[in-house]
C-alpha cells in the first residue's frame, strides 16, 4: 500500500504539478492513512476493544463493543484531514506537493478496499 501510494503520488504530482520537485515518501504515508480509513469503514461493526482485563485466569476478558474506540479513531482521522486542509490553504504557495498527498490518500483508500478483508465476528 505504501509503495502504491508513493507511485500514485509521484505520478499525479508529475501530471498536475510538474513545477514542484518531490522529496520523500509523503504520498505513501498518506496512503497508509487512507488505508486506515478504509479498514475502519470495512470493520465498523466488527471492531472490538478489550477494555477490562481480568486478573483471575478462570474468567475471560470482558469484551466491549468498541463504539467509543471506533468514534475516536474516526475523530482522529477527521481532525488530521481538517488540519492538513487548513495548512494547505495557508501555505498553498510553498513547495509542498499537496497533489501527491491527496492522490496518495485516495490510492491507499481504494487499494485497502481491494487488499484488506472484512473481519467476521465469531
Amino acid at each position: 500500500i505504501y509503495l502504491a501510494g508513493v507511485f500514485a503520488g509521484s505520478l499525479s504530482s508529475f501530471v498536475f504539478n510538474p513545477q514542484v520537485n518531490l522529496l520523500g515518501g509523503s504520498g505513501g504515508c498518506y496512503s497508509l492513512i487512507g488505508a486506515q480509513l478504509a479498514t475502519l469503514i470495512l470493520n465498523w461493526h466488527e471492531d472490538h476493544a478489550i477494555v477490562f482485563r481480568r486478573f483471575r485466569t478462570h474468567k475471560t476478558a470482558k469484551i466491549l463493543h468498541g463504539k467509543l474506540i471506533r468514534n475516536l479513531k474516526l475523530f482522529g482521522l477527521v481532525i488530521f484531514m481538517i488540519c492538513d486542509v487548513i495548512v494547505f490553504y495557508y501555505k498553498s504557495n510553498s513547495d509542498i506537493s499537496y497533489v501527491a498527498h491527496a492522490f496518495g490518500f485516495i490510492s491507499g483508500f481504494f487499494i485497502a478496499f481491494i487488499i484488506t478483508r472484512d473481519r467476521i465476528e465469531t
